[in-house]
């Protein structure tokens, strides 16, 4: 990319966007066209600025499960963007989805990745987005609570930040953790107690096994462990 200067097309319609792109009669200028463009107008307002010699950053901000963005990614492969990013907070299987069909072209577009939104301010970051809680102290709170109460940790399992099915608290993704332990059934009511006094915990679910899930639980721990080791 060198050092391009990209202008952003924050335009309502492809009739405003022509005429500012008419204004330019020399070197064709690097062009970004955003969402609100794109939506307008559809794919084709990104072949019509390629006609016209433009170079095209497709600023969409990819963000789905990673077989959506993989598809996604590959019918803008046809358009001709030299330049296309997806949201970073779908983690590294959707980026490595999106690479992936990249790829595929014979002509791949530079893919880059946004990690926050420059709206994005300190009091999102820790309310909404929970940026600075420390996820690894709030799970050894609760390990500690469940040790020093004879309880016996079998597994633990960070699943990462995932988008919650529906708002909690004005929360719209959160970090799943998964531990799985034995217990005296009389500290299940200290622990959920503690898991409601404490802010940082916005949804708990405490499930006893049964005989059959649990030596499930046991095999699949097992199949887990097997596959680190390879």
């Amino acid at each position: 990319m060198g050092k391009d200067v990209i202008i952003a097309c924050d335009f309502k319609n492809k009739e405003e966007t022509f005429a500012f792109l008419s204004k330019f009669t020399g070197k064709k200028p690097y062009l970004k066209i955003g969402m609100e463009l794109f939506y307008a107008e559809g794919p084709e307002i990104v072949r019509e600025i390629k006609a016209r010699g433009h170079k095209v950053f497709l600023d969409l901000k990819l963000h789905d499960i990673p077989n959506t963005v993989k598809s996604a990614m590959r019918v803008l492969m046809n358009l001709g963007a030299d330049m296309v990013n997806v949201h970073a907070s779908g983690a590294s299987e959707m980026m490595k989805a999106a690479c992936a069909a990249a790829k595929e072209s014979e002509n791949p577009p530079l893919l880059i990745a946004v990690t926050q939104l420059t709206s994005t301010d300190e009091r999102a970051l820790k309310e909404e987005l929970l940026i600075n809680t420390p996820m690894k102290e709030t799970v050894e709170k609760f390990k500690t609570l469940l040790t020093s109460n004879g309880a016996e940790i079998l597994n633990e399992e960070n699943w990462g930040l995932k988008k919650l099915a529906y708002p909690i608290e004005k929360k719209s993704t959160g970090f799943y953790i998964l531990l799985e332990f034995k217990a005296d059934p009389s500290l299940m009511l200290k622990l959920e107690t503690e898991y409601r006094r404490d802010e940082r915990v916005i949804r708990f679910i405490t499930v006893k096994l049964d005989k059959y899930a649990a030596e499930y639980a046991e095999k699949r721990r097992s199949k887990n462990a097997k596959k680190e080791e390879e």
